[in-house]
């Protein structure tokens, strides 16, 4: 996962400092054919580029809505796919709306993945691995089971449960590239289940873990950054 934290604080649900005890979290997908980050996530960092338009969500009402999510995942300027944080994990988003049985807004954490023309299997590929890969993420850091009912859904299946608005998101896209929520479901908890390699107890071995390989040297920088301030003080950049 290629995570990147951008806190929307000009956004008014940032701004109302609600929080939630996430016990789910509901994929959404943006429903227009715009898969730059830069669209909706801003001021540009250096890395998701400058929004022309200025009609980002880093503002109080995008578009006159009451609109905001957790994070979104799309393409970064350089075009390889990224996830950016837009809230704190436990604040209380505006993204599903509710139904006759409450607001999924009240107990899960939410995302967007950003559409393109939904007919590009590589990007469609590339964004499904991010996703699965953040809910794992998610469901370890606060103990949710992806498996168990009701813990991880599209926003279409909210729907069906009550507790969302009337969208199909992303159901109209997943069954493009053979996949649904269930074979996304499944490989969230398939991403659990990876066993770690044991370490040794021989000083002569060492075991080194690589955190990825860039081509643009300002992604390398800025990665190697987050790791040293997570603690990992001898982490270093190797050039080949």
């Amino acid at each position: 996962m290629n995570l990147h934290k951008l806190i929307l604080t000009n956004n008014a649900c940032y701004k109302a400092g609600r929080t939630i005890t996430p016990k789910g979290i509901m994929v959404h997908s943006t429903g227009a054919n715009n898969p730059w980050l830069k669209r909706y996530v801003g001021p540009d960092d250096g890395l998701i580029g400058k929004n022309q338009y200025d009609n980002h969500w880093n503002q109080d009402k995008p578009g006159g809505r009451q609109v905001c999510v957790h994070a979104f995942i799309g393409k970064l300027a350089n075009g390889t796919v990224a996830t950016y944080q837009t809230l704190p994990w436990n604040h209380r988003g505006w993204h599903g709306g509710s139904g006759s049985k409450g607001s999924v807004n009240d107990t899960h954490i939410s995302f967007e993945i950003c559409e393109d023309g939904l007919t590009d299997a590589a990007y469609f590929n590339a964004v499904y691995k991010e996703a699965a890969e953040l809910c794992a993420y998610l469901c370890k850091e606060y103990k949710l089971d992806p498996m168990a009912d009701g813990v991880i859904i599209g926003h279409y299946e909210g729907h069906k449960r009550g507790i969302a608005s009337n969208h199909a998101d992303p159901g109209h896209w997943f069954p493009k590239h053979g996949k649904s929520m269930d074979t996304f479901r499944a490989e969230v908890k398939k991403l659990l289940s990876v066993t770690e390699v044991p370490t040794t107890t021989d000083p002569k071995k060492l075991y080194r873990v690589q955190v990825g390989a860039y081509s643009v040297k300002a992604n390398a920088d800025a990665i190697l950054k987050k790791v040293k301030a997570a603690g990992f003080k001898d982490a270093f950049i190797k050039y080949s």
